[in-house]
């Protein structure tokens, strides 16, 4: 920020004249030296008879690159001490900057100054002209809506530049000045696809990519020398160049930065959301990939350790053009609801008593340019001239005949809180007079009115700071306060919101087995799946399956389970618990999505043949209005496996397809009585399509026989051969048929078909 308005006079001066310094530049270390060739001072001197004497000398108003084969550079880190310049020179400025310290991440320090300072500055003019006494202004170069909080994580790339006018010692400190490509990424709560109104920690980013920096980028291409040239507005030549590209920064290229995201829920998903940011204009979509999380997002408590979010905005051979705006918003998370709904809140700025208005009684405070912001808004800086009840121009004190107070309507934003999180609200602001009073930003350097606003006795100095006032309300605070600055009180009201649908989801299940083989048989495995489908309009809390085998007439026992969540919400296989007959399939996540159940899938053993019923229900700390379809059965038919004997004798079992009848038996075990299966329920032949096997005995009765010697009576078949659907590819044969009983059993031998 320039403070060429604080220049003070003490003498007559008869011209001017400039004179450049040069500096000598030393090879960097960690850190930039400091040391400009580009930066110089201009000296005000008295012209006399015998010479001219130097009255005064300053450096230069403007900046410099700090190494014009990088002039772009890119930087990541913590916002601090966000604010809009209160005094930013007429001569240098289009309008004033947004700017604040930014806490740079490990392992930058090369964009550092050894200047002394722990932080880059970062800066970039706002485009809000002074006589724009509301909203963003009709051409905003860096809108409200982009600002960041402080604590913000921040990541700016443009313009790497020396601060000429304020040497410490003759070095100087670098800044990036102005950016034009920014993201303000915010811990907040929000929806995101898949987790429908429940609101889930997320990470805000704002991405911003302009051209338009203010007067400070014509001065970088132009030259220190413009800020006192009598035609800056063109490059220093008396009309204006036909290439007017030096009023702006070149954007047509690829940027990458990487986003901090919540920790990851047990089992979530990740997911994003990008909408078009206000006044966007360009179509190019930013790339958005999950990817190991490195650098901060690795080190810094709070954030995910295992992962982070990568943007790539390809812009490079666009052809954008740098008065394009790139704007976006940006959510990132994960699809979970979390343990409690996340409360909302409504913050609402009611009032202020203002005590001192920084102009002489009976004048009033030019007050228009007050901002306060909320940290965990959305979007949250609000100017108060947008919501204010009277006029902020003409803003009286306390004293003399006015009251000092003000009143806002509608003034007040509405959040989702996450859980621990307090809030903060910080007023930012400067009474407004002199210098943008006026005539605004016209890019004349003019001594004359830089020490009239010096010296503004009726207004007691230029651009006066109002006091930073800061209010913090723990996440549980509800009701009135006030913040407390030497200059105003401001009423704060915090409100606790009701929570909507944001804690309800529609749950229904369903489930189906199905057997490895034709058919399901006592001990072997039986698969089964168990859907759970959320209708929304929220995520379920706590959501668990339970799937069980009914003890009778048949049994099974689960030997394996696991859930997923089908792609493009994949959650991979998770572990479910498996206890004898019964599998609990907890933490559950069905997102908000048609045709994405979370589906678990069960191995398990039947160990008696019957009708089994699987019976599926499903639970959910959250409200589910329609419980009726929140449980589910289906049957399934077990057969018991038999022994089976085609051709009894033969050990080969060669079947002649040209013989009328075959000869099979059901051999009884100790466990069996093969009598008891009822000879018209059984079909014979092919093995892959039951459909065209030899049904029933030829002989309507089947016979009893010990086939094999061990004193157990079988049952002894016969069937005709070219009904059984055999032919020579088949290597099997079975039999599926049932006891007098209506148990079913099932079998198979190896044959060679001839």
């Amino acid at each position: 920020m320039s403070r060429l308005a604080a220049l003070t006079l003490t003498c007559a001066v008869s011209a001017l004249v400039v004179v450049t310094e040069a500096k000598t530049t030393t090879q960097p270390p960690a850190r930039n030296p400091g040391v400009s060739t580009r930066c110089g001072t201009f000296s005000i001197d008295l012209n006399l008879f015998l010479g001219s004497v130097t009255l005064y000398e300053l450096d230069d108003e403007g900046w410099a690159w700090v190494d014009t084969a990088r002039k772009m550079r890119a930087v990541t880190g913590v916002a601090d001490g966000v604010n809009i310049a209160a005094i930013d020179s007429p001569s240098n400025h289009d309008s004033h900057d947004l700017d604040f310290h930014l806490v740079v991440d490990p392992g930058q320090d090369d964009l550092l100054s050894v200047q002394p300072s722990d932080y880059l500055g970062v800066e970039w003019e706002t485009g809000i002209r002074p006589w724009e006494k509301s909203g963003d202004g009709a051409a905003p170069s860096f809108p409200k809506w982009m600002w960041p909080a402080d604590g913000d994580r921040v990541w700016a790339e443009g313009n790497w530049v020396f601060d000429c006018g304020h040497p410490v010692n003759g070095l100087y400190k670098t800044e990036i000045h102005p950016p034009r490509a920014f993201a303000s990424m915010r811990d907040q709560a929000a929806p995101l696809p898949g987790t429908g109104l429940t609101p889930v920690p997320v990470t805000r980013t704002d991405l911003y990519i302009h051209g338009r920096g203010g007067f400070g980028v014509q001065q970088l291409n132009c030259g220190t020398h413009i800020i006192l040239d009598s035609e800056p507005d063109n490059c220093g030549q008396s009309s204006p160049p036909a290439d007017q590209s030096y009023k702006t920064t070149p954007i047509d290229a690829d940027y990458t930065f990487d986003v901090c995201l919540p920790p990851r829920p047990a089992h979530a998903v990740f997911s994003h959301d990008v909408q078009d940011g206000p006044r966007n204009t360009v179509t190019v979509a930013p790339l958005v990939s999950l990817v190991p999380a490195g650098g901060a997002c690795a080190t810094t408590p709070g954030f995910d350790q295992a992962s982070m979010m990568r943007v790539t905005v390809p812009l490079a051979g666009s052809a954008t053009p740098p008065t394009a705006v790139y704007a976006r918003h940006i959510l990132a998370g994960w699809v979970a609801a979390p343990p409690t709904p996340l409360a909302q809140r409504r913050v609402t700025i009611r009032s202020t008593n203002l005590t001192e208005d920084h102009d002489l009684d009976p004048g009033a405070g030019e007050l228009s340019f007050w901002w306060v912001n909320i940290n965990r808004a959305a979007s949250g800086w609000l100017r108060l001239a947008d919501f204010a009840t009277g006029n902020m121009n003409d803003y009286d004190d306390e004293t003399g005949f006015g009251d000092g107070e003000m009143g806002y309507a509608n003034a007040r934003v509405d959040f989702y809180l996450r859980d621990g999180h307090d809030i903060t609200v910080r007023s930012r602001g400067y009474e407004q007079d002199c210098y943008d009073a006026v005539g605004g930003f016209n890019h004349r350097f003019n001594l004359l009115l830089y020490a009239a606003c010096a010296v503004d006795i009726q207004n007691q100095g230029s651009a006066d700071e109002l006091s930073k006032g800061n209010i913090t309300f723990a996440p549980d605070f509800s009701g009135p306060d006030t913040m407390r600055a030497s200059d105003f009180d401001m009423r704060v009201s915090v409100d606790h919101l009701p929570l909507g649908l944001e804690d309800t989801s529609y749950l229904s299940t369903g489930t189906t087995c199905a057997p490895a083989g034709e058919v399901a048989l006592v001990g072997e495995p039986l698969t089964c799946t168990t859907r759970v489908d959320n209708a929304g309009p929220g995520l379920p809390r706590d959501a668990v399956s339970r799937t069980s085998f009914d003890a009778a007439p048949a049994a099974a026992v689960a030997t394996a389970a696991t859930w997923a969540v089908r792609a493009p919400w994949g959650t991979g296989a998770q572990p479910c618990e498996a206890f004898g007959a019964d599998v609990f399939c907890r933490g559950l996540i069905p997102p908000v999505v048609a045709a994405a159940p979370a589906v678990a899938t069960i191995t398990a053993t039947p160990t008696a043949p019957g009708l089994l019923t699987v019976r599926a229900s499903v639970t959910t700390a959250s409200s589910d209005p329609e419980p009726a379809d929140d449980t589910a059965t289906t049957t399934v038919d077990v057969f018991l496996p038999v022994t089976l004997d085609v051709l009894p004798g033969d050990a080969v079992n060669v079947l002649n397809l040209h013989r009328r009848t075959i000869t099979i038996a059901v051999r009884s075990t100790a466990a069996f009585d093969a009598t008891t299966i009822d000879p018209a329920s059984v079909c014979f032949g092919d093995p892959d399509t039951p459909a065209e096997r030899a049904c029933g005995d030829t002989h309507g009765r089947g016979h009893v026989e010990d086939v094999d010697g061990d004193g157990l009576r079988d049952l002894l078949l016969h069937v005709t051969t070219a009904a059984t659907g055999l032919d020579r590819a088949d290597t099997r044969a079975c039999l599926a048929g049932r006891t007098t009983l209506g148990i079913g059993v099932y079998g198979c031998d190896a044959v060679v078909v001839k």
